[in-house]
């Protein structure tokens, strides 16, 4: 499944793109869309989302996304596992509350979100009321390196995988990297 280089403009606070993927396992690719919503307030769920999927074999990239609550959703359940693959890269979000949003159900889950930019957007990363999965940084080969403040606490991580911190200090750490892997 390809979905490539529409505009979209809703006109009610609903879902732009909806893929269910959760039983597929061949990749579908959203990509290149410009996708405009009604407004980034509407709606208690998910369901004000540019684009909802509900399988984590979507892949997103390259989309302009703008005034919606939720940019991107992958709402099944992400299950145990570092993620090396490109799964929502080069995203431009705006005027959105949530710009990417991740449900992992087990908080041992890790992917590399890469290259995605969010202007007036009020959380970046969203867990969706699970656990933290998806993280701001970039896959080096096969190593992750996300960036934030501390080592994260869930996820998991392979040796030699890297925690920049993105708000340092003089006289503070740098980093981590991991030396153990697992979750």
């Amino acid at each position: 499944l390809w979905i490539r280089n529409n505009r979209i403009e809703r006109t009610d606070a609903y879902t732009a793109i909806l893929v269910d993927n959760q039983d597929n396992t061949e990749l579908s690719y959203i990509e290149g869309n410009y996708i405009v919503g009604l407004d980034d307030t509407t709606g208690d769920s998910d369901s004000n989302a540019a684009i909802w999927t509900t399988g984590f074999t979507c892949v997103t990239r390259n989309n302009k996304i703008k005034n919606f609550k939720y940019g991107i959703v992958y709402r099944n359940n992400l299950t145990g596992g570092r993620f090396a693959t490109p799964l929502c890269d080069y995203n431009d979000f705006q005027d959105c509350t949530s710009g990417i949003s991740i449900y992992s159900n087990d908080g041992d889950s890790s992917v590399a979100l890469v290259g995605n930019s969010f202007n007036g957007v009020t959380t970046r990363v969203d867990p969706l009321a699970g656990f933290d999965a998806g993280f701001i940084g970039c896959r080096c080969g096969t190593k992750l390196e996300i960036y934030q403040a501390a080592a994260p606490t869930g996820g998991t991580w392979a040796v030699g995988d890297r925690q920049i911190n993105d708000t340092p200090t003089a006289g503070g750490a740098i980093g981590s990297v991991c030396t153990t892997a697992g979750a």
